[in-house]
Formats: C-alpha cells, structure tokens, sequence
C-alpha cells in the first residue's frame, strides 16, 4: 500500500504536514523538507506496526483529492510504501 503524505507550507510561515489516509500521523514541523519527509515516513510505518501488531486492519490507502486551503503558499506530496505482508512475516 501507498500512504500519500502531504507537505504544505503555510503563507504565515511554517509547514504542516499530514497523512490523509492515516489519522493522527503526521510530521514534526522541521525547517528542512528532507527531515519532514523523513518524520512522516517514520510515523507512517510506526503508525502501521502498531495497527499490525494490534491485529487491525491498515487504513485502504485511496487516490483521495487533497483540496489545499487559501493559506497555503506552496505543497509538496510523497508516498510511502507499506507492504503489511512482510512486516507481520518479518516480526514472528
């Protein structure tokens, strides 16, 4: 599954990250975009585990549209891959 992860910087400054597909998992606000993408790919694979480990099912990872907001200046938008098969394998 992809989790489509949005960054979207603010006009009144700062960034806001989130995981449309994934409640409760964003980023930590950094001033670098690879230290934000690099939070967010660590949240949604730690958001992920947790589910896994829990026995829940991982959100469906959909082609939601991400509609922005008027007070954000610029987006940027990465996915990250999560294969739930090979976790759970990889964790007995």
């Amino acid at each position: 599954m992809n989790y489509m992860v949005v960054h979207e910087q603010l006009k009144a400054g700062g960034w806001r990250t989130i995981v449309p597909d994934m409640p409760r998992c964003a980023a930590v606000t950094g001033v670098k975009f690879e230290s934000r993408k690099h939070s967010a790919e660590r949240n949604v694979i730690n958001r992920a585990s947790v589910l896994i480990k829990a026995n829940n099912e991982l959100p469906k990872s959909t082609t939601k549209t991400v509609r922005l907001k008027r007070t954000v200046k610029r987006c940027y938008v990465h996915f990250v891959h999560i294969d739930p098969i090979a976790k759970s394998e990889g964790e007995n």
